[in-house]
C-alpha cells in the first residue's frame, strides 16, 4: 500500500482509487518543477516572477509559493551615487577627519551649516505607486504631468544643529558671481537673523566642489571672512567629490521635500511652486532636523566600514 497517499473507494462504480493528498502534481514532479525554479533565480537572481512562470510554463503563484517556502525574499536596488577608485580613501580620510575632531570638540557638530543646492521643475516626479485615491467608485482619476509650459526653480538650503536655513530662490544655478553675492548678502542676513555676533564666529561652513563653490575670488572671500572656518574644494577641509549620502540636506531634507510639493499634483505657476517649498519647511520640526544633523556621524562611522563605498543600503 502507498505510505504517502490516502485510498478511496469509488461507490459509483466500486473502483478503488489513490489520491494524492496535497492535491495537484505527483510529489515527484512537484520537486523537480521546484529545483527548476529554484535553479532560474539561482543563476539568475535579478529574473522575476513573471518571466520564470512563463518560461517554466507554470502559474506566478506557484512560483511565489516555492520561492517564499524556500525562505527566498525579493530586494530592491538602492540608487547610489557613482564612485571613481581614487574616492574610496578620500572618503574614509574625510569621515576619520571628521569624526575626531567631533570627538575633540564635541561642539563642533552642532556648528557645521550644511548647505546644498536642488532644482525643482514644474512636472516634478510623480511615483504613481504612492499616489492613491480612496472612494467606494472608481472615479477614473488623471494626474497631469506632462506640459509645454514649464518652469523651474533653483533653491538654496542650510542646516545648523536643529535649524533650517532657507529656503533662498535664485533665479538660475549659481555662477561665481551669483554665488559670491550670495555670500555676501543673503547668507549674511540669514545669520545675522539667527546668530548672534559671537556664535557666527563659531560657525563652520560647508559647500560642496560645485564650480561656482570654488572660483578663486569665491575662496578668497571664504579664506577672508571664514579663515579656516569653511569646508569645501579648496577649503581647510577638503570636500570629498561624489558624496551626497554624506550631506544632511541631501539625505533627509530634498526628497521628502518633493514628495510633499508634487503630492497633489504639478503646481500651476512659479509662485505655487515656490509657496509649496515654503510650506513644507516651515513644516519641519527642530528635533527632525537635529536628527538629520547628528546622523551624519552614523553614516561617517558606517562609511568608514565600507572602505568609502555605498554604505546607505546597510543602514
Amino acid at each position: 500500500m502507498p505510505s504517502k497517499f490516502r485510498i478511496f473507494y469509488d461507490k459509483s462504480n466500486g473502483s478503488v482509487m489513490v489520491k494524492n493528498p496535497n492535491g495537484g502534481r505527483p510529489q515527484r514532479e512537484r520537486l523537480i518543477h521546484q529545483e527548476a525554479v529554484l535553479q532560474v533565480f539561482e543563476d539568475d537572481p535579478q529574473t522575476n516572477l513573471s518571466i520564470v512562470a512563463n518560461q517554466l510554463n507554470t502559474s506566478y503563484s506557484n512560483c511565489q509559493r516555492i520561492m517564499k517556502d524556500a525562505g527566498q525574499h525579493d530586494f530592491k536596488f538602492r540608487k547610489g551615487q557613482g564612485l571613481r577608485p581614487e574616492d574610496y580613501p578620500r572618503r574614509v580620510a574625510f569621515c576619520e577627519g571628521m569624526l575626531a575632531a567631533f570627538e575633540e570638540d564635541d561642539t563642533l557638530l552642532d556648528r557645521i551649516i550644511w548647505t546644498d543646492e536642488c532644482n525643482y521643475a514644474r512636472q516634478g516626479s510623480i511615483n504613481n505607486k504612492n499616489q492613491h485615491f480612496w472612494t467606494a467608485e472608481n472615479p477614473h482619476l488623471v494626474r497631469e504631468d506632462k506640459f509645454q509650459r514649464r518652469f523651474n526653480q533653483h533653491v538654496w538650503a542650510g542646516m545648523v544643529g536643529d535649524r533650517l536655513l532657507g529656503p533662498v530662490f535664485c533665479n538660475a544655478a549659481f555662477d561665481g558671481d551669483s554665488y559670491l553675492e550670495f555670500l555676501e548678502m543673503d547668507l549674511t542676513e540669514m545669520l545675522d537673523e539667527n546668530f548672534t555676533r559671537e556664535q557666527q564666529g563659531e560657525l563652520v561652513l560647508m559647500h560642496d566642489g560645485a564650480s561656482a563653490h570654488a572660483a578663486a575670488y569665491v575662496v578668497d572671500y571664504l579664506n577672508e571672512h571664514w579663515d579656516q572656518r569653511w569646508i569645501g574644494r579648496y577649503g581647510h577641509v577638503a570636500w570629498h567629490a561624489r558624496s551626497p549620502d554624506l550631506n544632511p540636506l541631501d539625505y533627509s531634507h530634498w526628497g521628502p521635500s518633493k514628495d510633499r510639493v508634487y503630492h497633489y499634483g504639478a503646481p500651476d505657476s512659479l509662485e505655487e511652486l515656490g509657496w509649496r517649498i515654503e510650506a513644507y519647511a516651515d513644516e519641519i520640526p527642530p528635533e527632525s532636523i537635529q536628527h538629520s544633523t547628528r546622523e551624519i556621524v552614523r553614516r561617517m562611522e558606517k562609511c568608514i566600514e565600507m572602505e568609502g563605498g555605498h554604505f546607505e543600503q546597510c543602514l
